[in-house]
């Protein structure tokens, strides 16, 4: 094994390649100003945000199931068409190429995320849209985006700060 490794000369090209890498490694100065840079910038409470309490843990639940219904075209379509008003269940399912049973599990889904409503009158079940976890969703991307507007502004103002000349 050890000869097919050298005539392929695959073993010259991982010492070649490992020589380089030697090369460019980080100095330990490098690595110190990385540390305090992220600790600096980033925050250091990343290990304080795994403590999670209740409340947080079942928004957190909740916000995955709306993002895991939402996953699927055939859902996004359905609740795209609720937008629009209630409506029945083959109203909902004339669009698809797929069996009545097979797309009332879509329904089914979107129904046990708390997305869509439905009640029954008679022998037709009609669907409306609830719009509690698409809002639950939208505070969080809210939240995600401000923490990463300042982290990236903190980054900015720090690649800015390396820039000026120092005396």
């Amino acid at each position: 094994m050890a000869r097919q490794c050298l005539r392929s000369g695959s073993y010259t090209r991982a010492k070649r390649n490992a020589t380089a890498l030697s090369a460019s490694e980080p100095s330990n100065s490098d690595i110190k100003h990385s540390i305090n840079w992220v600790s600096t910038y980033v925050g250091t409470d990343i290990g304080a945000r795994a403590s999670v309490d209740r409340g947080t843990a079942e928004r957190s639940h909740e916000i995955s199931r709306v993002f895991q219904v939402l996953a699927d075209p055939t859902r996004r379509a359905v609740v795209e068409r609720l937008a629009r008003g209630p409506a029945s269940t083959t109203e909902l399912a004339g669009p698809f190429n797929m069996a009545l049973p097979s797309f009332t599990q879509h329904l089914a889904m979107l129904e046990k995320c708390g997305m869509v409503r439905s009640r029954k009158e008679g022998r037709v079940r009609h669907y409306h849209l609830s719009p509690k976890p698409l809002a639950t969703a939208e505070d969080w991307m809210v939240a995600q985006r401000a923490i990463w507007n300042q982290r990236l502004d903190q980054l900015q103002d720090y690649v800015e700060g390396m820039k000026t000349p120092k005396r």
